[in-house]
Formats: structure tokens, C-alpha cells, sequence
């Protein structure tokens, strides 16, 4: 994790050569994404060996700028497990699994994130069946929260492990959402909210 840290806090420097030779800020996003995704692949392989083999399948994935390549310098975390079989003994071992993950990247630099959307919680840490039951209900039931909540993984992306789960998940996602215009409505009228926010003339893009 020492090593990892140090690499991380190259980053920067590694970024300001890179702005020296072009101004596309996508090449920056994908390289400090990049970055991330492989911090993340070797801080995810040395907890599985400190917890031992997986019970089954499952999938490490991101959210938010990672989730979407779009990653900048100081992001905070933002990230999910998926697992095939639900069993209480499974979630246990997952939950630990994560929380280690969720720490070490937390002391290279990757903070937690403030609304506790990491694989650590309880509740981002499920089957695939209860995943699915998520966007169930969040597509049934299309307020504002539940269209915020299905939004945000609507990017997810995965880090680790198969991908297999993540193409079951959006399958039925996708079936979910077939001509439900009410869902598309909610998420229309939500986008149209959210305004940019302006302060001593400068933009928040986040």
C-alpha cells in the first residue's frame, strides 16, 4: 500500500507533463482513470489474498467519474460488488473483502466517499439477484429518489473480476426500462432540475 501511495502522489506530475503536449482534457481523464483502474486492480488482488479465495463469482465495479472515464485528481471513491450467490456466509466474506479494499485505497489518497457509496456498505455489496430487485424497484417506482439512486449506476463499470454478472444485470435492466416512458419522464424532469451552480464567476463542474 506504501508503494501504491507513492505512485499516486506522482499522479500530478505525471499530469502536468502530460498538459505540456496537449490540451485534449479527455486524454488527461482517461490517463488518471487509468491510473486508478490499475491502483485499484492490485489493491483489490492483495486482499484476496489476505481473505482467502472467493466463494464465487463476483464483480468489483465503479460509479460516477470513474465509472465513466472521466476521472480527475483527488476523486473520491465510488464503487460496488456484485456477487453471484446469495448466502448470508458469501455477504460476509464480500463486506470484508471490501472494507479492506475501501481502507487501503482510502490511505493512498482515494477518499471515502461522503455519501458512503463503497462496496463496504451493506447495502452496495449484494447478489445479483438483490441488485436486480434494486433496479426493479427503482424503475417501478419512478420518484426523484429512486430515479437519483438507478442514475448513479446506470455508468457503472467493471474494475475486477466477470463481467458476465454486470451483462445479466443490464439485461435486465434494459428489459426493465422497454418503452417505460413514465421512468424516461421522471429522468428527464430530474436533468432539467439540476442547474449549474455560479459562485464569484466561476462553474462548479462537479
Amino acid at each position: 500500500v506504501g508503494d501504491l501511495k507513492k505512485i499516486y502522489n506522482k499522479v500530478p506530475i505525471v499530469i502536468q507533463a502530460v498538459f505540456t503536449s496537449t490540451d485534449n482534457i479527455n486524454s488527461v481523464s482517461r490517463i488518471i482513470t487509468s491510473i486508478a483502474d490499475a491502483i485499484n486492480i492490485r489493491i483489490i488482488e492483495m486482499a484476496l489474498k489476505e481473505v482467502g479465495t472467493p466463494p464465487c463469482d463476483f464483480a468489483f465495479v465503479a460509479m460516477g467519474s470513474e465509472g465513466r472515464g472521466e476521472q480527475t485528481l483527488k476523486a473520491d471513491q465510488d464503487n460496488a460488488i456484485i456477487f453471484d450467490v446469495h448466502t448470508e456466509e458469501n455477504k460476509m466474506y464480500f463486506l470484508r473483502l471490501s472494507e479492506i479494499v475501501n481502507e487501503n485505497l482510502h490511505e493512498i489518497g482515494y477518499s471515502r466517499c461522503k455519501g458512503d457509496l463503497m462496496a463496504g456498505n451493506p447495502e452496495w455489496c449484494n447478489s445479483l439477484d438483490v441488485w436486480k430487485e434494486y433496479f426493479s424497484r427503482w424503475i417501478s417506482n419512478p420518484d426523484i429518489p429512486n430515479v437519483l439512486d438507478s442514475s448513479i449506476f446506470f455508468d457503472l463499470r467493471l474494475i475486477y473480476g466477470e463481467n458476465q454478472l454486470i451483462d445479466d444485470l443490464f439485461d435486465h435492466v434494459h428489459m426493465s426500462l422497454d418503452n417505460n416512458t413514465v421512468f424516461f419522464n421522471q429522468l428527464a424532469k430530474t436533468v432539467i432540475r439540476k442547474k449549474p451552480t455560479i459562485e464569484k464567476k466561476q462553474v462548479d463542474i462537479k
